[in-house]
């Protein structure tokens, strides 16, 4: 097998007549504000009707009544807060929220913040964090190594709306004591699921990655998940890490600030042992800065040449390296397949194992 290795900067490259560098990061940015704002308008309309319409009764209240008739299933449209809130620890009422088999949740913005344990997101199909909110992880909570702010498993065709909306963790807590060192404190946690839509937050310190996509060993790979407009900041490990997934959109994100436990990426694709799936990913319009690590991060030693082809489109992007922009190893097993960027600035350290079987390519 030949392989070949190519360590070198590039800067301000560009495809297509695009801007260079600094203009086209700031016109990348400029376009993403504006999608913030008109996405935080919208959804501030889309609640505004809810009220209007009766469907939300005392929306910031405790409603015992209206709680028991969303969990029992004779609702459509419910609000966290009927559940009750407490600004010491909502942690209960809030997963009893996310366990009521509505259409709609409502998740309002309260006068202090939403002080949560671990929450876990079974029953809504869609739920919509009004802008304001707050959601953050209780001082001495999150005891657990791999406890996270919020898990989905098992899901199909969830969609999460948090334009305007903070979910916070206490990164800077999670390396002392009475914690237990962890990489796997991760704000959203998307495992086994399909069909899962996340976009609008700003998710922010978590003890792990601000996005974690996979699976258990020999569970199924997520499939169709769309990461949009999100903001991704100061993460312990990786801005977003991908185990496994097919059909992945990645859109309009910005990946900051990563540092804390190696690779320290904006983006890491790296499967685990046994598992397997990037088939269809797609990374567009979105910004890497600062991160301690690579930009973009792939490792691939766990794949084998009979695992499926690694299909992964970097698209329209900028790249900053601090140094390092691209990191790709661990493709001495055979792994196939190519990895494609395409209208993309990349400034900084690419660092790249070819072999015949996987490609680089540039448009």
């Amino acid at each position: 097998m030949a392989v070949l290795s190519i360590y070198f900067i590039i800067s301000g490259s560009s495809c297509h007549g695009l801007p260079m560098g600094s203009e086209r990061l700031e016109i990348l940015e400029r376009n993403i504000e504006i999608r913030h704002s008109e996405g935080t308008k919208e959804l501030s309309y889309r609640i505004h009707e809810l009220v209007r319409n009766g469907f939300l009764p005392d929306m910031r209240k405790v409603n015992s009544e209206e709680a028991a008739a969303s969990s029992s299933g004779n609702r459509t449209v419910a609000s966290a807060a009927w559940w009750g809130w407490n600004e010491k620890d909502s942690t209960d009422a809030l997963n009893r929220a996310f366990s009521a088999p509505v259409d709609v949740l409502v998740v309002p913005a309260m006068a202090r913040p939403w002080m949560v344990g671990p929450l876990n997101l079974k029953g809504p199909r869609v739920v919509l964090f009004e802008p304001g909110c707050v959601v953050m992880a209780a001082k001495n909570a999150f005891r657990g190594t791999g406890e996270c702010l919020l898990s989905i498993v098992d899901a199909e065709g969830t969609h999460l709306v948090g334009y305007g909306t903070r979910l916070v963790m206490r990164k800077g807590d999670y390396s002392k004591k009475p914690y237990e060192s962890s990489q796997w404190r991760h704000a959203i946690s998307i495992r086994e699921s399909a069909g899962v839509l996340i976009e609008g937050f700003s998710i922010e310190s978590s003890g792990g990655d601000g996005v974690y996509i996979g699976q258990r060993r020999g569970m199924r790979v997520p499939s169709d998940i769309i990461l949009r407009d999100l903001n991704l900041k100061n993460h312990h490990r990786q801005g977003v890490s991908v185990i496994a997934a097919t059909g992945l959109l990645i859109e309009y994100c910005r990946l900051l600030g990563t540092t804390g436990n190696p690779p320290q990426a904006g983006i890491d694709f790296e499967p685990n042992t046994g598992a397997y799936g990037f088939e269809n990913c797609v990374v567009s319009n979105c910004v890497f800065r600062m991160n301690a690590g690579a930009a973009l991060h792939l490792h691939f030693i766990n794949l084998r040449g009979s695992d499926p082809a690694v299909s992964i489109l970097i698209k329209d992007s900028v790249l900053l390296g601090t140094p390092l922009a691209v990191w790709v190893s661990g493709l001495s097993n055979g792994v196939r397949g190519a990895l494609e960027f395409s209208g993309t600035i990349i400034e900084g350290v690419r660092a790249m194992n070819a072999t015949r079987e996987f490609r680089f390519i540039f448009r």
